[in-house]
């Protein structure tokens, strides 16, 4: 049986497992500790809105205001000029007002990322009515060219409000996943936008009028999987801090082992030379 005397021996025999671990694996060096250091002030900075972010909100063009009554100006409009003037002049880009919160939770910068959306939806929609009353058709792409930059600045702008580790992931996650370092310009859009099309219907080419009204219309629509995520977020309550500490995480772990294991091959190596 195992009795009493047996369970005894289990912190003996432990103490001898971790001594003779530690008698072949070396103790944490100065650049692992280093490396904990570092990681955790990053985080801490972070968690505390210290920290840089790795991209600002792209820069309001020549001659453009930052408030108007974007909306009513489109809907009031008679020619394609007063329609693109009012669009350039449209509030989603008002640098001073829409973009000062920081700190938010993942959850919280969606529902105002929506919004965002939401607004430079209905400038569109109100667009594509007086285009389609007054039969305007040469206006498609430089619509998109204004669509796809106001799109950039929502997703800079809501990026700003959570943190920086986890704006430069998503940017990490856009150059992986379109390829390119620049990948909202209006150029590169179209390609991206050209292909997904092509590959819906090969046997019809779309001309540029109909990629750029493609890409009207995907403008102001958000990620599903991005938005169910940040539902389940809301849901179980996370806080700012939660989220970048668990964005910090697994990266952190991460570099601290290659940090250890640096340095245990390095031991090993002194060991061997020695020996």
């Amino acid at each position: 049986a195992f009795g009493t005397s047996s369970w005894e021996l289990i912190p003996a025999l432990s103490s001898v497992s971790f001594t003779a671990i530690m008698s072949r694996c070396p103790w944490p060096g100065k650049i692992t500790v280093a490396t904990v250091v570092i990681c955790a002030a990053l985080c801490i900075l972070d968690c505390m809105c210290l920290l840089p972010h790795p991209a600002a909100l792209p820069p309001l063009e020549d001659g453009q205001s930052q408030r108007s009554a974007a909306a009513e100006a489109v809907v009031a409009a008679k020619s394609e000029m007063e329609i693109i003037e009012a669009l350039q002049n449209q509030d989603t880009r008002d640098h001073n007002a829409n973009f000062v919160s920081t700190g938010l939770p993942g959850w919280r910068v969606r529902k105002n990322y929506h919004e965002r959306l939401r607004s430079l939806s209905q400038l569109l929609q109100a667009h594509t009515k007086n285009a389609t009353k007054l039969m305007w058709t040469s206006s498609a792409c430089r619509l998109a060219a204004l669509a796809v930059r106001e799109r950039e600045s929502a997703r800079v702008g809501a990026r700003l409000e959570g943190s920086a580790a986890m704006h430069a992931f998503l940017m990490l996650r856009d150059v992986f996943v379109y390829r390119s370092f620049d990948p909202f310009t209006l150029p590169n859009m179209m390609q991206t936008k050209r292909k997904k099309m092509l590959q819906s219907h090969p046997e019809t080419p779309p001309t540029d009028d109909e990629v750029c009204s493609g890409l009207v219309e995907s403008s102001a629509r958000s990620n599903a999987a991005w938005d169910e995520v940040a539902q389940k977020g809301e849901q179980e309550e996370r806080t700012y801090e939660m989220e970048t500490a668990s964005v910090y995480l697994l990266p952190s772990l991460a570099i601290i082992l290659a940090a250890y294991g640096a340095e245990a091959v390095r031991f090993y190596r002194r060991k061997q030379h020695d020996h």
